[in-house]
């Protein structure tokens, strides 16, 4: 599942990177400012895909449940 979580964030950042480099050469940019904007995007997507990411492998964490030491079974006689 780890490799899960490096692929997608590789492939949110590759995707936004690009998408935001066609779009900004289309509209009419600079070159330099249209690498800027896809390294840009493809940062934000990157740490985007990493939490998209590890949130589907942790998944929903059960509640933590404390309890005093004197009401555990072991203490109890």
């Amino acid at each position: 599942m780890r490799d899960f979580n490096q692929r997608l964030a590789a492939a949110f950042a590759l995707m936004g990177a690009g998408v935001a480099g066609f779009v900004s050469m289309y509209a009419g940019a600079l070159i330099a400012a249209a690498l800027t904007r896809a390294l840009i995007a493809g940062i934000v997507l990157y740490i985007l895909g990493r939490l998209i990411a590890s949130a589907l492998y942790l998944g929903p964490q059960p509640p933590v449940e404390f309890r005093p030491p004197s009401q555990h079974k072991e203490n109890k006689e």
